[in-house]
């Protein structure tokens, strides 16, 4: 069985680097999981969203995408505006990943980075008086930015093209053979993961 990952992102707005990254993994024999390829097994009288966390748990792997956007609110959020906090669908596959100890690398488009530490200094001054940026369409995107940070062990990495990301894939051995290999061996793959991960995480931090 190939190791399954998980494309989270938002849709429309980063619609082409989806595709080229989904292009791409499985050029190197892996399985994406996106819901715009029927790869969501979506159960009757159901949420929709909810079928999304469900395909994430099953999961080896996941890829999470931040532009501009912060997408839609769940199914258990009540009608947001703006500048209220409240987590979206995309946040929430985040949040079922790691809740789950499934590995996740975080790429986040780099005007939109560079406007979060611009938010992060200033952050009760642009709250308070709805101060508006140019990448980012929703504050809310900082603070899941922010949630990222603050976990503290998950590798993040901005990009400005789809070939930035890929690259990264490839520096980090993320299609290693032996992952590729191990086939229906559940333990040995999460173990072949476990060790990419930790091996990333002390390169970021050194």
């Amino acid at each position: 069985m190939k190791p399954r990952i998980f494309i989270s992102s938002t849709f429309y707005d980063l619609k082409y680097v989806r595709e080229d990254i989904s292009n791409f993994i499985k050029t190197h024999g892996f399985e994406t999981v996106m819901f715009e390829d029927g790869d969501i097994g979506y159960t009757p009288g159901q949420p929709l969203d909810k079928s999304c966390y469900e395909a994430m748990k099953n999961s080896d792997m996941a890829i999470l995408i931040i532009g501009g956007s912060y997408g839609g609110e769940t199914s258990e959020n009540i009608e947001p505006s703006d500048f209220s906090e409240f987590i979206s669908i995309t946040r929430q596959e985040f949040k079922t990943a790691y809740s789950e100890g499934i590995p996740i690398f975080v790429f986040i488009e780099a005007s939109v980075y560079a406007e979060y530490k611009v938010f992060d200094l200033n952050k009760k001054s642009i709250i308070n008086g709805g101060f508006k940026f140019n990448a980012a369409k929703s504050i809310n995107v900082f603070s899941f930015i922010q949630e990222i940070i603050n976990i503290g062990n998950i590798s993040i990495t901005e990009f400005k093209k789809p070939s930035e990301i890929k690259d990264f894939m490839l520096k980090h051995r993320i299609f290693d053979d032996s992952i590729n290999e191990m086939n229906n061996d559940e333990q040995l793959k999460s173990e072949v993961i476990e060790i990419l991960v930790n091996q990333l995480y002390v390169e970021k931090t050194e």
